[in-house]
């Protein structure tokens, strides 16, 4: 089963019977667990992504820049 798991990337598994209600709880809480983590992950990595310009918008800004400080030197 852990190499299962493995090949389908699958964070983990667990042994359940909802009849005998064993790790019933544990397991839920675990997948809610991990999907908070996944989550914020997500977040996190929308944060610093870096957006990249429009290359003519780009050019338009590195022109003004360049003509606006120092130009007489």
């Amino acid at each position: 089963m852990n190499a299962y798991c493995h090949e389908k990337s699958f964070f983990k598994w667990f042994e359940t019977s909802p009849k005998d209600n064993i790790n019933i709880e544990t397991s839920v809480r675990s997948l809610i667990d991990e999907i908070l983590k996944q989550k914020e992950r997500l977040k996190s990595a929308e944060r610093n992504i870096v957006r990249l310009a429009d290359p003519v918008a780009n050019k338009d800004e590195n022109k003004k820049s360049r003509n606006s400080c120092c130009s007489g030197q």
